[in-house]
């Protein structure tokens, strides 16, 4: 069983009030982590579904696909 001093255990607690949100700023723009973590999220699910497509034989047009994906990314901030 491995044995940690204090010191380190409050370094690692202390880490996350350290972390600034945004990544990145241009004037009013502001790219922030979660938001990163969404785009790469649907990329590698759009990616995956089209090696399953692809790998199993299932014949679908693209552009539906890509709809779908679209509808699911922009639903969200839609009033229905």
């Amino acid at each position: 069983m491995a044995f940690y001093c204090r010191t380190e255990m409050s370094w690692w607690q202390q880490l996350p009030g350290k972390m600034s949100p945004t990544i990145f700023s241009y004037g009013a723009l502001q790219v922030r982590w979660y938001g990163l973590m969404y785009v790469v999220a649907f990329a590698v699910v759009y990616f995956l579904v089209m090696y399953r497509y692809r790998v199993e034989g299932i014949v679908i047009n693209k552009k539906a696909t890509q709809n779908w994906f679209s509808i699911a990314i922009l639903a969200p901030f839609s009033d229905l």
